[in-house]
């Protein structure tokens, strides 16, 4: 996906701008989950990434003219079988949790 079509994305879109900066700032080779209640979530290749590793389907949250974004789920009560396989087949992993009350997002590397 071309940086244009993201940047128009992300105007309206928090956590697809905290995806494009972390992917702009870590490289392609590290896998970005956001938490979403219950869930970590992936997003645009991310997402295709983690949905053929583990087989998982992906959904469909937005479909425009000129993009589609996906995001495929990981329970939370699996995130660390699902870190620890992802390391193994060559990628790092952030987590991007929210904490609570004040909006300020802490990041987990590993």
């Amino acid at each position: 996906m071309n940086d244009s079509i993201i940047r128009n994305i992300v105007n309206n879109e928090h956590i697809m701008d905290k995806y494009t900066q972390m992917k702009r700032k870590h490289g392609n080779d590290m896998i970005i989950l956001f938490r979403v209640g219950e869930y970590f979530e992936t997003y645009f290749e991310d997402s295709r990434i983690v949905s053929v590793i583990f087989g998982l389907d992906r959904i469909l949250l937005e479909k425009h003219f000129y993009y589609v974004i996906y995001a495929t789920r990981i329970p939370e009560k699996e995130l660390e079988y699902f870190r620890n396989t992802l390391y193994f087949r060559g990628y790092g992993t952030i987590i991007s949790d929210r904490i609570r009350g004040n909006g300020v997002h802490k990041m987990h590397l590993k």
